[in-house]
């Protein structure tokens, strides 16, 4: 029965599209002949109706009728109506302008209705109504615009019937536009979502198909709104409601929730992705002002009912105790409000599991595989203990613990993620160890805004990064295993007092990259055969990487220099071995900052160096001119 559901789907939306570009074609040709050409029209008060000659007298009754035009215009706008009072209507046209296809601004309320038009080609916009309450927009063809349709500030908006595909930004987008509708549209293909709705309280989005929203950059490099690929998404928009949609193949999420509270999510059909209620973002500063507002009474405000993810149930569990899971067969399943909450050899095959303020929760020996965004996330579920699995696979990130704190990560696999293998986020005193993750598209294991973490004796490979450090203090990484890393085995970023010990680099591009990271310890590592064993990066204005201590390691074979400090200052190198690092070169390290010392000052004693001759100092290359006095 799913599947033949599947495939009416399918054919309804070929329909669909069909119906749409038959559509266009009528309207640029007409009924009995092509449409009348004309300019752009411009409006700035009720009496330029008159002046344009257009039928009908203004009332609601006979409102003035803007039909059957083909407008292509260089124009800014192809029709533009601000200020009036007047009734009227713009309909069976096709509008192409500069920048905006139809723009309504200040409009008397209820006095205007956009329907049947096609509006193609705009930079900016291809229907954008603000400042005007009660209009209507209802049966158009909105393509390859910037945005198909944006509402704001507009309160009580009917979107309804429309056809909205292949824009550059959403197909709908509604802002501050409290009590909109938006009804029965079709959003095939934009690049940043099919609906967005912001800041817009009671609002309602029903009976919508949003499919295949790709996002610009299927990376989450920096956050921006080209970073996007949703089927609809909800930010700050309380008490509205989501119902009985269809959504697939939305690259982000198929339904995104952010900071509204009492929303009603009813009787959705989501495939190929989930429903989420926190998105990706790269800058943590950001993320976490977000989420700190998200409390276990925002998320028990949620009606969740009778939605489908890729054809079984979406399941929204609260207030559960002292439950054993071993088998749940749904596409999707959150957790609320649980505590010692068991999950023990289960396999989710394709499901995301969600556990959302569930402390003291075990989970072990279970598959968490091939999830369209991550496989399993904790969130404020504190003292758990996750040990034996297998994250393998999934599109986002394998695990990920958001102010998790006291938890014990241990034993686990996870390989091939789409993001991080395992995501650490403003957690304290927690351990991950005996870890392996391998294969995974950014970061083998990923820490940040964290404190009193350890990371002990991991595997990370052929990752782009090891394991990474943002905005970390006092993290003991320790006897991990640290190889073929495309980027480096471990890269540092704003991140202070961490403990570096007895850990293996090998094969990396880089063994360990330090931005704006200081009075770290760096000790009885080893580097092999990495382009560079320990690289400082500098920006401009950014801070500098000061004061760390690097000692007792030993650098073999690195193509490039052992150590490259470009920027540091007042760090510290010493009782090192360099051996055949950069060979053929005029030195194994590389000084650009101040102050930095390249011995013991207290012992006088230095590092040893494969190519030094025998007397004198060891002079390292660079524009610091630094010199090690004390060479062993």
């Amino acid at each position: 029965m799913f599947k033949n559901k599947k495939i009416l789907i399918g054919i309804s939306i070929f329909i669909t599209i069909a119906i749409a570009t038959s559509v266009i074609v009528y309207y640029v040709i007409g009924p009995n002949g092509k449409l009348a050409d004309h300019d752009n029209i411009v409006i700035w008060d009720d009496s330029d109706f008159k002046n344009y000659k257009f039928e009908g007298e203004g009332t609601k009754e006979n409102p003035y009728l803007i039909q059957n035009l083909n407008i292509s215009t260089t124009s800014r706008e192809g029709i533009y109506v601000t200020h009036t009072t007047k009734h009227f209507i713009i309909q069976n046209s096709y509008i192409d302008a500069d920048r905006t296809g139809i723009y309504l601004d200040h409009i008397a309320e209820g006095s205007a209705k956009i329907t049947n038009n096609t509006v193609a080609n705009n930079t900016d916009y291809g229907i954008y109504i603000v400042n005007s309450d009660n209009i209507e927009i209802i049966q158009n063809i909105c393509t390859n615009n910037g945005y198909g349709i944006l509402i704001r500030d507009s309160f009580y908006s009917t979107i309804r019937d429309n056809t909205s595909n292949y824009n550059r930004q959403s197909g709908i987008y509604v802002i501050s536009s409290l009590y909109s509708i938006v009804e029965n549209n079709l959003c095939l293909s934009n690049r940043y979502s099919g609906i967005s709705l912001e800041y817009s309280y009671h609002s309602v989005i029903i009976n919508n198909t949003c499919v295949d929203s790709e996002g610009y950059r299927k990376t989450w490099i920096e956050y921006s709104v080209e970073n996007g690929g949703y089927g609809i998404y909800l930010l700050g928009s309380a008490f509205s409601e989501i119902v009985n949609n269809t959504l697939a193949d939305n690259f982000e999420s198929n339904i995104l929730i952010e900071s509204s509270w009492g929303t009603s999510i009813i009787s959705n059909n989501l495939t190929n992705g989930e429903l989420a209620f926190v998105g990706k973002i790269a800058d943590y500063h950001i993320l976490l002002k977000i989420l700190e507002q998200y409390t276990l009474d925002y998320y028990l405000s949620f009606i969740v009912e009778n939605n489908f993810v890729n054809n079984k149930s979406l399941g929204f569990h609260t207030n559960l105790v002292n439950e054993s899971i071993s088998d749940l067969d749904e596409g999707q399943t959150f957790f609320i409000n649980c505590s010692n909450l068991q999950i023990n050899n289960f396999a989710a095959y394709d499901q995301v599991i969600a556990l959302y303020y569930c402390d003291n929760a075990q989970i072990s020996n279970s598959r968490f595989s091939y999830s369209n965004r991550g496989g399993l996330v904790l969130y404020h579920s504190e003292n758990s203990q996750i040990s034996g699995n297998l994250f393998n696979q999934n599109v986002v990130d394998g695990l990920t613990l958001y102010k998790s704190s006291n938890s014990l990560v241990i034993n686990n696999t996870a390989n091939r993620n789409g993001d991080d293998g395992i995501n650490n986020i403003y957690n304290s005193d927690s351990i991950y160890e005996n870890n392996t993750c391998k294969f995974n598209s950014d970061v083998g294991i990923a820490s940040m805004g964290s404190t009193n973490v350890s990371i002990i004796s991991n595997v990370c490979g052929n990752n782009l990064d090891g394991i990474t450090t943002k905005l970390d203090y006092y993290i003991n990484i320790k006897n991990n295993t640290l190889y073929n890393n495309a980027w480096g085995g471990i890269f540092f970023i704003n991140s202070d007092y961490l403990m570096v010990e007895n850990n293996n680099f090998t094969d990396n591009h880089i063994g360990i990259s330090l931005r704006v990271s200081s009075y770290n310890n760096f000790s009885f590592n080893l580097f092999l055969r990495n382009d560079y064993g320990i690289q400082y990066i500098f920006k401009p204005l950014e801070g500098l990487s000061s004061f760390n201590i690097i000692h007792n390691n030993t650098f073999i074979e690195n193509l490039q220099h052992a150590i490259y400090m470009q920027g540091g200052d007042n760090n510290s190198v010493h009782h090192n071995s360099f051996i055949d690092n950069k060979l053929g070169g005029t030195s194994q390290g590389y000084d650009s900052g101040n102050n930095n010392t390249w011995f013991d000052i207290f012992l006088l004693e230095g590092n040893f160096w494969s190519d030094y001759g025998g007397v004198g100092s060891y002079s390292i290359e660079g524009e610091a001119n630094s010199v090690d006095l004390y060479p062993l």
